[in-house]
């Protein structure tokens, strides 16, 4: 029988994995300390190779956040909606339907009203069902500097097919 723990249940519990990625947790911390090491990566990443981040960052950066997102919708306390929204955005880019561009001025558009992105507590708490991701973040930062954006890449790819196979959007 699979026990879910709470992220602060996580956090006092190092040796334990991720219960929403199956990642190890780094020691003494928890997954989201994951995600502030690739935001530190991608900071040294700009300042140390300008050139690739330019090109690739903005949709390096939004590969990332929203695979980490997507991989923990109970831990990064959105709305079944604002996931929603998320995993559209991420496909049409992935597609070729959407530029950057286009998608900043969606989520403006969308963001600019009634509609809540934050998870109140009353709220269904979202979740996929998967916790056994085969591409996770801690694979990503295995990439290190080098690999990093290619590293993204693959990890989006295989958040949209585990989801696709596993918990299809419903439009």
């Amino acid at each position: 029988m699979a026990i879910n723990l709470t992220m602060k249940e996580q956090i006092n519990r190092p040796d334990e994995r991720c219960f929403e990625c199956g990642a190890h947790f780094p020691p003494g911390g928890a997954c989201r300390d994951h995600l502030d090491a690739v935001l530190a990566l991608e900071t040294q990443l700009a300042h140390e190779r300008a050139d690739v981040w330019d090109r690739l960052g903005a949709v390096t950066h939004f590969y990332a956040v929203g695979s980490y997102m997507l991989q923990h919708p109970e831990g990064m306390g959105g709305t079944l909606a604002a996931l929603h929204g998320l995993r559209t955005q991420l496909a049409r880019h992935l597609d070729g339907l959407d530029d950057m561009d286009a998608i900043a001025a969606r989520v403006r558009s969308e963001a600019n009203g009634a509609a809540r992105v934050t998870r109140r507590n009353s709220d269904p708490i979202p979740t996929w069902g998967i916790g056994d991701w085969p591409v996770s973040i801690i694979d990503v930062l295995a990439a290190g500097l080098d690999g990093y954006c290619d590293a993204v890449g693959i990890w989006i790819q295989s958040v949209r097919r585990e989801l696709d196979a596993r918990a299809p959007l419903q439009t």
